[in-house]
């Protein structure tokens, strides 16, 4: 899994998404058809490869509405099982599922997509940003003073999406 993300990061897509297979892979091996926090992380992660292929590596355009699709589909499966894991208990891996599809359904909105995908979007970030919150004030309690650049980033999300509904 930590390969895939070191070739993320280089924006080398399609060897990324071989690691985030074979950790899925593996992971459902491990677990079988129970839900997993590990396997979540997995569906999360392919799902964000398909988003930054999209935003990369543009194709064709029935190879980039795939690729959002994919991206999509896979980390609603993740966020689903996050809920059936936890709960109302939100914890970090909610921001990151709820960051990740604010972000897919802002590549949507942005590639002609509808007023509806922006809402998702806004939706999503908002999540995140209680999520958030509410880590950051137990957090707070520890060390009185706690920032995060996931919290700037999801704002400045939602300022760009609020000023192309206006």
């Amino acid at each position: 899994h930590n390969l895939g993300w070191y070739y993320m990061k280089h924006r080398k897509m399609q060897e990324a998404l071989e690691y985030f297979e074979k950790a899925y892979n593996i992971r459902k091996e491990t677990y079988g058809d129970k839900d997993s926090r590990d396997i979540a992380a997995s569906l999360n992660s392919m799902g964000s490869v398909y988003v930054d292929i999209f935003k990369f590596e543009k194709g064709n355009r029935d190879e980039d509405e795939h690729n959002l699709d994919q991206g999509l589909e896979y980390q609603i499966r993740s966020l689903e099982m996050r809920k059936r894991l936890f709960g109302d208990n939100k914890n970090s891996d909610f921001v990151y599922s709820y960051s990740r599809l604010g972000e897919t359904y802002k590549q949507l909105g942005d590639n002609g997509g509808t007023t509806k995908n922006n809402k998702s979007a806004a939706y999503y970030y908002e999540e995140a940003l209680k999520c958030y919150k509410k880590m950051l004030s137990a957090t707070y309690e520890l060390y009185e003073s706690c920032t995060h650049v996931y919290v700037a980033a999801s704002l400045q999300r939602m300022a760009e999406i609020y000023e192309k509904q206006d």
